[in-house]
């Protein structure tokens, strides 16, 4: 093996073949040149597949922004319909008290006060309930009546267990007037017998022990006295010749207007 002057022979790669030290800077350098053609390659390889995964990211990031804007507005308007809804039931729920009111106020009767035997005055025409005191009056179990119109006067038994007041009609006949229904009936007046005929305001159907089916009845307004209480209130018609008492007061006279004391009578003036 021939060497220049100055040179080391190294060991070749290949038995009894000597390597230079500008033939290993060679071959370092080729070797060199081709790690980094490799790793070129390789980047260039991946490259592509990044950005594809980038674009997907991407195009996932833009869908989620729209389904969270979607569901934005969705959760709005909701919201809005929700507070549209709430005012509506706030604005219903104050008719609706209003209304009850407005009926409470057409059902409870109007209070007057009786002018007194001395007064001058006319009396204000068919009040609904005349009350005699700053409190409610104060009736018996039985009390006198005197029915205005016919001027006769009957007994009345006081009965917070019914609803409505109840007369006794005897020969109760129906007919028409005018298109429209009245009935005729009888009130004894000591022994007396007097006609009296009114409009029917409507009909109830009355079930009783003895009746399990019913009857129906007609109801007619009639102007009473009480005491110093007189107005004007609706009875129901039937045949009570078989009972005590020829009238009943019920909740529709006695409510807001008077204290039933069961262990007196005739508590009231005549």
């Amino acid at each position: 093996m021939h060497t220049r002057h100055g040179q080391t022979p190294i060991p070749g790669p290949f038995p009894g073949t000597p390597l230079t030290l500008t033939s290993a800077g060679s071959l370092l350098c080729a070797f060199l040149s081709v790690l980094l053609l490799s790793g070129c390659a390789e980047l260039a390889t991946q490259q592509p597949a990044n950005n594809g995964m980038q674009t997907q990211l991407q195009t996932m990031h833009r869908t989620l922004m729209r389904n969270h804007e979607t569901v934005k507005q969705v959760s709005d308007t909701q919201d809005q319909q929700a507070q549209t809804l709430s005012t509506e039931l706030a604005a219903l729920t104050q008719q609706l008290s209003s209304l009850n009111e407005q009926v409470e106020q057409t059902c409870r009767n109007t209070v007057v006060r009786v002018p007194s035997a001395s007064s001058t005055d006319c009396p204000t025409p068919n009040p609904k309930v005349v009350v005699n005191s700053n409190d409610k009056l104060v009736l018996g179990e039985i009390e006198r009546v005197l029915l205005r119109d016919s001027q006769v006067s009957v007994q009345a038994r006081m009965d917070t267990g019914a609803s409505s007041s109840s007369l006794d009609a005897k020969s109760l006949e129906h007919f028409e007037r005018d298109g429209a229904d009245w009935v005729r009936f009888q009130l004894d007046d000591n022994s007396e017998d007097k006609t009296i005929e009114r409009p029917v305001k409507r009909y109830v159907r009355v079930f009783q022990q003895a009746d399990k089916e019913g009857s129906r009845r007609p109801v007619v307004e009639l102007g009473i006295q009480l005491g110093n209480v007189r107005g004007t209130f609706e009875f129901t018609l039937a045949d009570r010749s078989h009972l005590e008492h020829t009238m009943i007061l019920g909740r529709n006279f006695l409510t807001d207007m008077a204290v039933v004391d069961v262990s007196q009578k005739f508590v009231q003036s005549k």
